[in-house]
Order: structure tokens, then C-alpha cells, then sequence
């Protein structure tokens, strides 16, 4: 009876970790972070290159790490939600932003606030809801106002 009980745990323990597994790649693609950056971060957090080399509560703790970065868990009202800008550009602009949160100049990580603070560099109020809706020039614009606010976090 005491050997049943184990494999089952055992099949608990397999399936939860192949969910959190999910769960991360996926929060790896919204969160646009590269495999290098990846593998550093699992090794900090677990002590492990691969998520395939850790235990589930490894991987929670992981997923704790993820949403510090900005993943916000998606609820059912967020079914259908817009795709992020996955352009060269865009990337980088979300790259700074979370790289200024992670320095704490940035207290809202999230695509809705940076947006909003990208509408707030060029006064626009309406029409504009995400990255993708501005153009090569505003975008060129953004990054470079945010390499110097990183300068000046830095000093």
C-alpha cells in the first residue's frame, strides 16, 4: 500500500513539474528573455542550468523569480489578450524597461505601464495601446530616452 502511495506522489510530483516547466518557457517568450539569460537565471534561483535538472519546488521558486520580473498570471479575462510586439525594436525597449525595474528606477514592470510611459514621452492620450503602434522613429526615440535614464541611474 506504502509503494502505491509513493508512485502516485511520484506521478503528482512528474506531472506538476512538467506543467511548471510549461509555465516557464512560456514565461520565458513573454518576458523575452534569451537562453543565456535563461540558464543564468535558473542557475541563481535553483543552482541548475535546466529546469529539466530541478525539483517542482525549485520550479515554483523559479516562477516567484519570473513574476519579480513582471509575469503577471494570466486570468480568464486575459484569454485573447494582444500578442507582444515582437519586433527588434520593441524588444529592446522592454528590455531596458525591466532592466531599469530590475534597478529599481521602474516600479510597475508590466507592458500596460510601459506603454503608458511611452504615451507620456510623446503626449499622446488616445489611440496608442501597444508598442507595435509606434512607429521606427518614436521607437528609436524611446530607446535612446531610455539608455539615459539608465546613464543617470547609474551616476
Amino acid at each position: 500500500m506504502a509503494e502505491k502511495t509513493l508512485t502516485d506522489r511520484q506521478k503528482n510530483d512528474q506531472e506538476r513539474k512538467k506543467k511548471l516547466i510549461q509555465k516557464i518557457k512560456i514565461a520565458q517568450k513573454q518576458l523575452n528573455i534569451d537562453d543565456e539569460s535563461y540558464r543564468a537565471l535558473m542557475t541563481n534561483v535553483t543552482g541548475h542550468p535546466s529546469s529539466t535538472q530541478c525539483k517542482p519546488w525549485q520550479l515554483e521558486n523559479v516562477m516567484q523569480r519570473l513574476r519579480q520580473l513582471g509575469l503577471k498570471d494570466k486570468t480568464a479575462n486575459q484569454a485573447g489578450a494582444r500578442r507582444l510586439a515582437g519586433d527588434g525594436q520593441s524588444k529592446k525597449i522592454r528590455s531596458l524597461w525591466l532592466e531599469l525595474h530590475a534597478d529599481g528606477k521602474v516600479n510597475d514592470p508590466s507592458e500596460r505601464a510601459l506603454v503608458n510611459w511611452a504615451k507620456g514621452q510623446f503626449k499622446t492620450t488616445g489611440g496608442i495601446e501597444a508598442l507595435q503602434w509606434f512607429n521606427v522613429e518614436k521607437k528609436r526615440m524611446l530607446i535612446e530616452q531610455l539608455k539615459r535614464w539608465q546613464a543617470r541611474a547609474k551616476k
